[in-house]
Order: structure tokens, then C-alpha cells, then sequence
């Protein structure tokens, strides 16, 4: 019976997650393209992306080294730090991509998935900035 189970699933027990994509492809951005410690945080707001992701409904059935390479575009093109922005080394990290990987990132369903992210992204930034405000705003007292 697992003989059975186990060449129905074609041995997939447990399929690789979007995060795990993530973790793999940092090797492919440049060494130059950002310290060590902004390196990590570089990460840290890709997990972050694709962590909010999980959420959302669009996102099942989506291929997660779609999902992972669309956040780490989106988060290595940001306007905020940490990013890369060079757009040699994005263009680098491209390139390695598509050679070491294989994965084209301006294949339609990559494309998808990176503008996906970055709305999510950008909803997040206004929340963020919501609760900041509220936060920071003096207490009103009657």
C-alpha cells in the first residue's frame, strides 16, 4: 500500500515551498550588489512577502519558484532599503536565473506572480503607515 501511495504521488511528499526557492536563490544576487547584513535584511523583506502571501487565494495552484522569484524582483526593484539597486546586478541575478535555473523572469507566469507581489507589497506599506499614525498620533482627551 505505500509502494501504492508513494509512486501516485511520484514521490512527492513533501514539495518545496516558496520560501525554500527564496533561500536558493540568494545565491544568484551578485556578491557586490549589497553587504552582508543587507543581504539579510534583503531576504528577511522577500520571507516577509511571500509569508503574506500564503494568505491569499490567487496564490494556490501557483508554481513557488513563480511565487519566490516575483518577490524577490519586487522587493530587489523597491524603492526602500534594503534593495539592489544597481540595475546591473538585477540584471546579473537575471541572467544567472534563466542559466543556473533555468527560469525566465519575464515569462507571463512569473510576470503574474511579481505584479501579485507587489500589490500585496504595496497594501502592507499602507497598513504599516496606518498603524505607525495611529500609533504615533497624541491622545485625544475629552
Amino acid at each position: 500500500m505505500e509502494w501504492s501511495m508513494l509512486t501516485t504521488l511520484q514521490w512527492r511528499m513533501h514539495p518545496p515551498t516558496a520560501v525554500t526557492f527564496a533561500t536558493l536563490l540568494l545565491m544568484f544576487v551578485p556578491r557586490d550588489a549589497c553587504s552582508p547584513f543587507s543581504r539579510h535584511d534583503l531576504f528577511e523583506r522577500i520571507r516577509y512577502l511571500l509569508e503574506i502571501s500564503v494568505t491569499i487565494p490567487f496564490f494556490l495552484g501557483k508554481k513557488t519558484s513563480n511565487m519566490a522569484v516575483g518577490a524577490f524582483i519586487v522587493i530587489m526593484e523597491s524603492e526602500e532599503q534594503p534593495n539592489v539597486s544597481e540595475t546591473e546586478h538585477r540584471a546579473q541575478f537575471k541572467r544567472y536565473l534563466f542559466t543556473v535555473a533555468g527560469i525566465d523572469s519575464d515569462a507571463d507566469k512569473v510576470i503574474e506572480c511579481r505584479d501579485a507581489m507587489k500589490k500585496i507589497q504595496q497594501e502592507a506599506a499602507v497598513e504599516l503607515k496606518k498603524k505607525v499614525a495611529v500609533q504615533t498620533s497624541p491622545a485625544v482627551t475629552p
